[in-house]
């Protein structure tokens, strides 16, 4: 795939878009056309010991047509290469705005930043083999056992593992009658991993851009660990206020919650941004390679930067570039497609939670509190905060002590306003919304109640 497939062509594309314009009496047209590769292996694991694995590959070529006509809109997404239909799907009243290049070079913070540079693409590396999978799902395999012998012996219940990989190179164009010509070429493999220990399930998702998730193991051996925890964990019994130090898997669905308030009107009104003192920041990367969202190009072909969302200073709402004005101090928030056949929606790509390396003393572990290791649920509640029961496990003197369940009640838009500090790695989550990269961080005076379920 190092060359552009047929129907990857700039000037073929055009031509349809003047086609579906001319034929259908439309004002403007986008086209995205895409052509990938990908091969799938499932796997199946029981605690008896058998191990059973599928493996397949396909081809694709798609595309995906928006279009304006008379004060309505349609969009239509079908395999093989785009043409003029005769009756296109019905239209949506509505208007769509297409980014016009003429526009947006008068746009002075429309090139605010460093433009991103290449990432190193391996379309041209063989898509995952047999061999490599197998080799791959033994090592989970061994994860497994280890991680069951040591947390639960020969008490352990009995468990069932189920392994989808995915390993897929891609290149698309996308074109728009207002000159817009965007190619993107993208490698992601991804990993989704359910178990059941019990009568107890949990899963996870890892994905990366180059190769094999390198942390697979790792959210594995989390996932056995949490199963296990699930097993052993008492009730909490009373309601306290404590320092709580959340794990990336707890904390990258919060911060995922906290930054799509970014692209929304009025969503950062009430945020309370984070202390100086502690040195942190959060940001929209989508030129970290990681997750299935960034890149060099937005779902609409505009050229994606770094935003940063919030810090000491203060919140730094996004905006779409039809609505940034001239001398607007707002940042560009951009538009992505969580796959070809999806349109593009408003939100981030790949959220960081950064801490200045200036404020090292505010790095450490928890010495007493309670660590999460994972959340469900998240009502909202008349306090105005999030409700989530949790399970994780006291601290004292920096060891581990009783496993817990419990309810922690999250104040969503103060959440970084009780940060403390940091604590351990980063780790990138790759989350339904977007990808969250953030290691753990300890929260002080987070409201632990006795869990909703019994």
């Amino acid at each position: 795939m190092s060359e552009l497939q047929p129907g990857l062509d700039a000037e073929r594309l055009q031509s349809t878009a003047r086609d579906i314009q001319r034929d259908h009496g439309a004002e403007a047209v986008e086209i995205l056309a895409r052509t990938s590769r990908a091969r799938v292996v499932t796997f199946e694991l029981e605690r008896s010991g058998h191990l059973a694995i599928e493996s397949q590959g396909s081809q694709e070529v798609g595309h995906t047509v928006r279009h304006n006509a008379g004060g309505r809109w349609g969009a239509w997404s079908a395999t093989g290469a785009p043409r003029s239909p005769e009756r296109p799907p019905p239209t949506a009243s509505g208007q769509l705005v297409f980014p016009d290049p003429r526009k947006i070079r008068e746009l002075r913070a429309m090139a605010a930043g460093p433009e991103m540079t290449s990432r190193a693409r391996v379309l041209e590396r063989p898509l995952l083999g047999e061999s490599d999978a197998r080799r791959w799902i033994d090592r989970l395999v061994e994860t497994v056992t280890t991680t069951l012998e040591r947390d639960a012996g020969e008490a352990a219940p009995s468990f069932h593992l189920l392994g989808r990989l995915e390993d897929g190179a891609a290149e698309s164009l996308l074109v728009n009658s207002h000159g817009v010509v965007a190619p993107g070429r993208s490698r992601v493999t991804g990993v989704r991993l359910e178990m059941s220990l019990g009568s107890r399930s949990a899963s996870t998702y890892l994905a990366a851009n180059d190769d094999l998730p390198s942390g697979s193991a790792l959210a594995l051996e989390r996932l056995v660990g949490e199963l296990s925890l699930r097993h052993s964990a008492r009730r909490l019994d009373r309601a306290e206020d404590a320092t709580v130090l959340l794990r990336p898997p707890a904390l990258a669905p919060l911060l995922a919650r906290l930054g799509s308030r970014f692209w929304r009107p009025t969503g950062t009104d009430s945020m309370t941004p984070p202390d100086e003192s502690a040195g942190v920041s959060l940001w929209d990367r989508p030129d970290l390679a990681a997750g299935f969202l960034g890149g060099e190009r937005d779902g609409e072909g505009l050229h994606a930067q770094r935003s940063l969302l919030m810090d000491h200073d203060g919140v730094h709402p996004v905006v779409p570039w039809e609505r940034l004005a001239e001398g607007d101090d707002a940042h560009l928030g951009f538009r992505w497609r969580a796959s070809w056949r999806e349109l593009p929606r408003f939100g981030p790509s790949h959220l960081e939670l950064r801490f200045d390396p200036e404020v090292p003393e505010r790095c450490g572990d928890l010495e007493h509190g309670v660590v999460v290791v994972g959340l469900r649920g998240g009502l909202a509640s008349d306090r105005g905060d999030l409700l989530f029961d949790a399970l994780g496990y006291r601290v004292a003197a920096g060891e581990r002590t009783e496993p817990l369940r419990m309810a922690v009640r999250i104040p969503e838009a103060g959440l970084l306003a009780r940060l403390d500090r940091c604590s351990g790695e980063v780790e990138t989550h790759t989350l339904p919304t977007c990808a969250v990269s953030c290691p753990s961080a300890v929260f002080e005076g987070l409201r632990l109640e006795p869990p909703s379920t019994t």
